[in-house]
């Protein structure tokens, strides 16, 4: 999904999610994920900041929220709520046996992979017991957590109630946190919008004639008239394209801007500044696109094709 349309349905809904944070590295905007903090929610929407694609959706502090998570889409398990705490066997209970799980001594802590889901889960590596009849374990002793002995949630041994609860939970798409593809952009989310695959610079004799797009949109199957599938295609827009060529290429902007004022003006003799105010360049604005084309007023025809980031920063 778009980071530009998570933000409009944010601002959408603004009475529903408060305290929205963007975070970004401004030095280096391309080198590091776009992260969205949702602090009154505990839900972190991590970006992609060359694609501009959500590509992994945390859950921090999970044990203080409740939420619905289940194995199957008909049937949603709670999994952690004031009163169910979302401890190891919770885990297993609801999405059952895995690969062995990997301990960081660094930040101690005990990751359960699945596919497509990570639990993170606090492990201190000595755990302090005190004397318990059940257990049979004196206030001095130690209990020392070794994680090479690790073969799944059989061989994980705990003191009586002090059963690791999970502090985190990771979506996304790929095998491991460490592996995460980039998904493509759902069909339900284009809403009639054409998305850049690739843009080309045309060149002929040195010269920059223009710019070649491979547009990617949705498409009604004329046999059913409401299944909706993905069709790429590819579309030129030249410098001297007048408005309806550009139109017919690539489809209607998403806005269209006037210049409106003109800094120049004030250097123009007072009888042409009337004159020059009547008149108003315009620019067709994709933003799905990245690109910005300036039709000149009397020729009515493509005379500049900009291209943008949509960078953070």
């Amino acid at each position: 999904m778009p980071i530009c349309l998570v933000l409009a349905g944010l601002q959408k809904h603004y009475q529903v999610f408060k305290g929205i944070e963007l975070l970004y590295n401004d030095k280096a905007p391309l080198a590091f994920d776009v992260l969205l903090n949702l602090t009154c929610d505990g839900i972190k929407l991590g970006f992609d900041a060359s694609f501009q694609r959500l590509k992994v959706i945390s859950l921090p502090n999970y044990a203080n929220s409740e939420s619905d998570l289940g194995t199957t889409a008909r049937r949603c398990t709670l999994l952690s709520s004031p009163s169910e705490i979302p401890d190891i066997q919770k885990i297993n209970q609801i999405f059952g046996a895995t690969r062995p799980g990997v301990y960081d001594s660094a930040q101690q802590v005990y990751m359960l992979k699945w596919r497509g889901l990570c639990c993170t889960l606090p492990v201190e590596s000595k755990l302090k017991v005190g004397y318990d009849r059940d257990c049979g374990a004196d206030s001095s002793d130690t209990l020392s957590f070794q994680p090479h002995c690790i073969h799944g949630f059989s061989s994980l041994e705990f003191p009586c109630d002090a059963s690791p609860v999970v502090d985190k939970i990771s979506i996304y798409d790929g095998n491991s946190p460490t592996d995460i593809r980039m998904a493509e952009i759902p069909i339900n989310c284009y809403y009639g919008n054409c998305y850049a695959e690739s843009v080309n610079v045309i060149r002929r004799t040195d010269r920059t004639i223009g710019l070649s797009i491979e547009l990617k949109s949705e498409c009604i199957q004329p046999d059913t008239y409401y299944d909706l599938y993905l069709k790429t295609f590819s579309s030129d827009v030249c410098i001297g394209d007048f408005c309806q060529e550009v139109l017919s290429a690539i489809g209607a902007p998403n806005r269209i801007f006037y210049k409106s004022e003109d800094k120049m003006k004030i250097h123009l003799p007072s009888d042409q500044r009337l004159k020059k105010s009547l008149e108003s360049d315009y620019f067709f604005n994709y933003f799905t696109l990245g690109l910005v084309s300036t039709v000149y007023l009397y020729a009515y025809s493509c005379v500049f094709a900009y291209l943008y980031g949509t960078a953070t920063g």
